[in-house]
C-alpha cells in the first residue's frame, strides 16, 4: 500500500475511535518507477500535541480537464491539468510549485474506476520529483462523484529543518480536496471540457515523516 494511503487509513481509525491527532511515521524507499512504498516495520503512530503544526493549504490553480474522441462509440481520451503551489515549503526547497497532468480513458458517464473509466484510484502519478533529495509532488484521482465533481489525493514531500529534527527532516503532507468544476463547453458528442477559474485551497489533512 502507498504510504499516503497508509496515513489516511490510520487517520480514519483515529477519527472513528475519537483519538487525538497523530503523526504517521513511515520510512519510504524509492522504487524503480519513481514512486514510494512504506516499509512495514517502520510504520507506526506518534501522538502530537494539539496545534503543533500550522500548515497552510495547498493552492491549486487552472484546474480542469478536457476529453476528446474521434468516434461516438469510442472512449474519450481525457487529460486533467492543474498548477500546484505549496506555501509550506518555500524556505528550504528550490521547487515549491509544479504543474500536474494526468490522462485516462472514459465514456463520459461511468463514475467507478474500471473498463469504462480507466483512472487508477490506487496508483499515484508523479507531477515533479527531485531524485537527489527524493522530494516530490504526486497526485491521484480518488473517486468521481459526478462528471464535474471528484476527489483528489495530493502528496508533497519536502525538506524542513525548522519544524523537524534530523533524521526526520523530509516530511510528507497530504490533502484530499473535493473538486467541483464548471462546464466550459461541448463542441459535439466528441468533446467535453470542464474548468475551475478560481483558486482551489486544499487543506492539509495528514503528515508523515
Amino acid at each position: 500500500m502507498h504510504p499516503l494511503d497508509i496515513g489516511k487509513a490510520l487517520l480514519a481509525v483515529l477519527a472513528v475511535s475519537g483519538a487525538k491527532p497523530a503523526l504517521t511515521h513511515a520510512m519510504p524507499t524509492i522504487q524503480h518507477g519513481g514512486g514510494f512504498q512504506a516499509v512495514a516495520r517502520g510504520t507506526h503512530m506518534i501522538k502530537l500535541p494539539d496545534a503543533q503544526f500550522d500548515f497552510k493549504p495547498f493552492e491549486l490553480k487552472n484546474m480542469g480537464y478536457e476529453c476528446n474522441r474521434s468516434c461516438d462509440k469510442d472512449l474519450y481520451s481525457c487529460t486533467m491539468k492543474f498548477d500546484w503551489f505549496d506555501p509550506n515549503s518555500v524556505l528550504e526547497n528550490n521547487v515549491s510549485a509544479c504543474s500536474c497532468k494526468y490522462s485516462w480513458q472514459w465514456d463520459g458517464v461511468t463514475l467507478a474506476s474500471g473498463e469504462r473509466n480507466s483512472f487508477d484510484s490506487e496508483g499515484y502519478s508523479v507531477c515533479q520529483i527531485n531524485h537527489q533529495t527524493t522530494t516530490f509532488f504526486e497526485m491521484k484521482i480518488n473517486s468521481f462523484h459526478a462528471v464535474d465533481n471528484f476527489t483528489l489525493s495530493l502528496g508533497r514531500r519536502f525538506r524542513d529543518t525548522v519544524q523537524f529534527q534530523p533524521p526526520f527532516i523530509y516530511p510528507t503532507t497530504f490533502a484530499e480536496p473535493v473538486i467541483k468544476l464548471s462546464r466550459q463547453g461541448r463542441k459535439d458528442e466528441r468533446s467535453i471540457q470542464y474548468y475551475e477559474p478560481e483558486m482551489v485551497k486544499a487543506d492539509i489533512m495528514g503528515l508523515m515523516i
